[in-house]
């Protein structure tokens, strides 16, 4: 699929992404803030909040650099998903494997206006295109359920087709054998009443002689 030609790339939505995964350490950021500020935690609080603040920036901005590096190609056989900044990982998912499309969204994703597709086939592990906007999402599941059906269809012609010809093999007469037999009857048919007429010409013709 590497030297095939690239339909279309989609990315994921980066803010709205990125505060899906860190709500929950914004809410407890703001719950350290209050406890701060309005009961004076002193030194060693600020120490502590800094920390955790220094954690969940490195955590952000490490998060959005995934989703920089991260992307969805639609090609000419499948589905190709790249994700990760060091430990890159690659995915393919053809169409001829795509058994159902699915959409979803959380509560923050349905705020901010993002979905999931998640692409689901005859293996264990689906491929999931996560923070898309709704416009991508839409067209990304008509594109892939219209390549199914096409899968679907060439599957059913192959099938009818290797039907149609497994029976011509089991039955080889079935359509030509009444006309194989036919000429062959007529033929020898004509044979006899050929020699029959001659005989009985040659022998009124000997019996005139005599």
């Amino acid at each position: 699929m590497n030297g095939q030609k690239i339909l279309k790339v989609y990315r994921p939505r980066i803010l709205p992404a990125l505060i899906s995964r860190f709500f929950g350490f914004a809410i407890y950021i703001i719950i350290l803030l209050a406890v701060y500020f309005f009961e004076g935690a002193g030194a060693e609080g600020l120490f502590s909040l800094s920390i955790w603040l220094i954690i969940i920036a490195v955590a952000i901005l490490f998060s959005a650099l995934s989703l920089k590096f991260q992307y969805y190609e639609l090609k000419e056989d499948g589905v190709f998903i790249r994700s990760g900044i060091i430990a890159k990982s690659r995915g393919t998912l053809l169409y001829s494997q795509i058994q159902d499309v699915h959409e979803s969204q959380g509560l923050i994703a349905r705020m901010f206006g993002v979905v999931n597709v998640e692409i689901r086939t005859m293996s264990a592990v689906p491929g999931n295109m996560n923070y898309l906007s709704k416009e991508d999402a839409s067209e990304i599941r008509k594109f892939l359920i219209s390549k199914i059906s096409k899968q679907k269809d060439k599957v059913e012609i192959s099938q009818s087709t290797t039907k149609q010809e497994l029976t011509a093999n089991l039955m080889p007469f079935k359509i030509h054998a009444f006309k194989k037999i036919g000429w062959s009857s007529i033929i020898i048919a004509a044979i006899l009443l050929i020699s029959m007429v001659i005989s009985s010409f040659v022998g009124f013709k000997s019996g005139g002689l005599v």
